[in-house]
């Protein structure tokens, strides 16, 4: 009796510490943007960026899960979309990396992609601090000029709220 305790016990704490099935996030992002083409290029401060993002685990180990959600840009550009993607945390590390596509839709168009690497930590029981160097390009869209891009590098803050 008492060894059937103590298993499930074990298997209890190691449910406890395994990766959540849900999560949520919150970020803010600020950085360079480099556009234009060729000797035509401009560097300015990228908007304000504020996403929610929630993720769904896919496979365990390594952690790789799918993530989608909003993204509103404020200060030199107000703009409301989405993002979508997947993102890896190797096994043992707090390294995390994520690849995927951001659509802004109004008040004008961009079509992009971005990919990020950070790094995560336990700031308390089911919530997480994050943060990220994300860079994203924009290639399509109304807000483009013909035959030019925009490509920002942001510092993105995150925090991470385990819901399942």
């Amino acid at each position: 009796m008492r060894l059937l305790a103590l298993a499930c016990l074990v298997v209890l704490l190691r449910t406890a510490s395994a990766e959540p099935l849900w999560d949520a996030e919150l970020r803010l992002g600020y950085g360079l943007a480099l556009s234009g083409s060729g000797q035509m290029s401009t560097t300015r401060a990228t908007p304000l960026t504020i996403a929610a993002v929630g993720s769904f685990l896919l496979r365990e180990d390594p952690a790789l899960s799918a993530y989608g959600g909003f993204v509103v840009e404020t200060l030199d550009r107000n703009s409301l979309g989405a993002l979508a993607g997947v993102k890896i945390a190797p096994p043992h590390s707090h390294l995390r990396l994520m690849a995927g596509g951001i659509a802004l839709a109004r008040p004008r168009t961009l079509w992009g992609a971005d990919a990020s690497g950070g790094l995560c930590g336990r700031a308390a029981p089911g919530i997480a601090m994050c943060g990220d160097v994300v860079l994203t390009s924009y290639f399509a869209g109304t807000d483009l000029a013909p035959g030019h891009t925009v490509t920002e590098v942001q510092l993105q803050l995150g925090v991470v709220f385990d819901a399942l």
